[in-house]
């Protein structure tokens, strides 16, 4: 009677096993159609449709509410006015960058930001005359909008903020209480707002800056207002493409940033589902691809099954998934770092682009913006991003001197212009330094 007992527990828990392994391995097939098809058993599908059901295919590569933001962009360049004396910094991140992060200046620019009231339009003359009060001043590459800085800082943007690009801001010590002055790249009009701010502490910290003058300071510099112009000219060193550098290849996916890049995209980097081909090695995961071509080139297109919510998403919060995509491949990226560049809307589309800077210094390529991100109601369907190993060299070019080179494009020009340096990419992989208009 026992033993008859035991044996028919043991058939239980065997036929229990049997029929556990068989859901799994279903689940497993469900789950993962890349393995269906590889192993032949893509009839699965047709069976989960005959009973409603479908495989997940999540819509995004991690679209949840977003609580913190990091800066996809960085000033380039600050200046620091004291008694009517600047000193100031660029083509220096490491210092630019630790002016900026300095723990008194974040907290401060960020409670202008979320405090800031009493909007009114200033005169150039305004803005130059807040210049030279005690403050701080901070340059952008590229215009970033009001909102994004206030949310990098940590704060939600005051409602008298307006939602306008900027590249020029300042936090300045007027009448006793601090004063937060931009221009607007919409209208190109300095603007002014009160803040919360009462103490001028911020200036009492020490930073290893120049001495500098701005070029509405200088009569010689009069078209090009927002150069800085300094005792020492800037002496930047020729720089070149790493070679050797691919992204192609049957093993792309060993990579660990490679690999953390195609999780984020919601490709599993583990699938059978990734074919050499003459263009480069294509990724295949549900409704998603991915192309790693030779040269660093990744293509990404996405088609959801179903049409994407509407649901709104902020720039900034676009911005920042693209940012936390990106920023699995800055690793491999030599000395070079990528910033934010351009957020145009369209309809439902949203495109953001990104540039790279070397020694805070933009480099420009041939095939113009090197990533490129298309996002559809808030779902990244589209993705051209050029991974590039950049490194300086010992030598320095002959660079025209900048006066020199204000004055060829002054007569190139009938409007102001920025006077900046960019890389301009060469044949062979040379990245030559020289003077642009901005």
């Amino acid at each position: 009677m026992r033993r008859r007992l035991r044996e028919t527990l043991k058939t239980t828990l065997i036929v229990v096993l049997t029929l556990s392994l068989i859901a799994l391995t279903t689940m497993t097939w469900f789950y993962d159609p890349s393995l269906r098809e590889t192993l032949g058993f893509g009839f699965l599908n047709d069976v989960a449709r005959a009973f409603g059901l479908t495989s997940p295919e999540p819509d995004s590569i991690h679209f949840v509410p977003i609580r913190q933001y990091a800066e996809a962009a960085y000033p380039v360049r600050t200046v620091l006015t004291l008694n009517g004396q600047h000193t100031g910094a660029q083509y220096e991140p490491a210092l630019v960058n630790s002016i900026y992060e300095n723990k008194l200046i974040r907290q401060s620019l960020g409670e202008a930001m979320g405090s800031a009231r009493g909007l009114t339009v200033q005169t150039q003359t305004e803005w130059q005359q807040a210049l030279m009060s005690d403050g701080l001043y901070f340059e952008y590459d590229a215009p970033v909008s009001l909102p994004m800085l206030s949310l990098w800082l940590s704060v939600e943007p005051s409602q008298a903020l307006p939602d306008v690009p900027v590249k020029w801001l300042a936090l300045v010590w007027q009448e006793d209480a601090m004063a937060l002055f931009f221009i607007s790249e919409a209208d190109g009009q300095p603007y002014r707002c009160h803040t919360a701010l009462s103490s001028p502490d911020i200036f009492l910290s020490s930073f290893d800056l120049a001495p500098c003058r701005f070029g509405w300071e200088d009569a010689s510099y009069a078209r090009a207002p927002h150069v800085l112009i300094f005792d020492t000219p800037p002496a930047p060193q020729n720089a070149s493409f790493v070679p050797g550098f691919r992204l192609d290849g049957p093993d792309i996916a060993s990579i660990p940033e490679m690999n953390a890049f195609l999780r984020l995209l919601g490709i599993n980097p583990s699938t059978n589902a990734h074919f050499p081909n003459s263009a480069g090695t294509t990724y295949l995961d549900n409704n998603r691809s991915c192309l790693f071509s030779a040269g660093g080139a990744i293509s990404y297109r996405h088609t959801p099954s179903a049409e994407p919510s509407a649901d709104a998403q902020r720039p900034a919060d676009l911005v920042e998934l693209s940012r936390a995509l990106l920023s699995t491949l800055a690793p491999l990226l030599e000395q070079a770092h990528l910033s934010l560049g351009t957020v145009t809307t369209k309809g439902s589309d949203t495109t953001i682009t990104f540039y790279y800077l070397l020694q805070g210094i933009r480099v420009q390529l041939s095939g113009g913006a090197p990533v490129t991100l298309v996002f559809r109601n808030g779902t990244l369907v589209e993705a051209s991003i050029r991974v590039l190993r950049l490194s300086t060299e010992l030598t320095v070019p002959d660079l025209l001197p900048m006066h020199v080179a204000y004055l060829l494009l002054e007569s190139l020009h009938s409007d102001d212009f920025d006077l900046v340096l960019i890389y301009e990419e060469r044949e062979n992989g040379q990245l030559v330094p020289g003077w642009s208009k901005g």
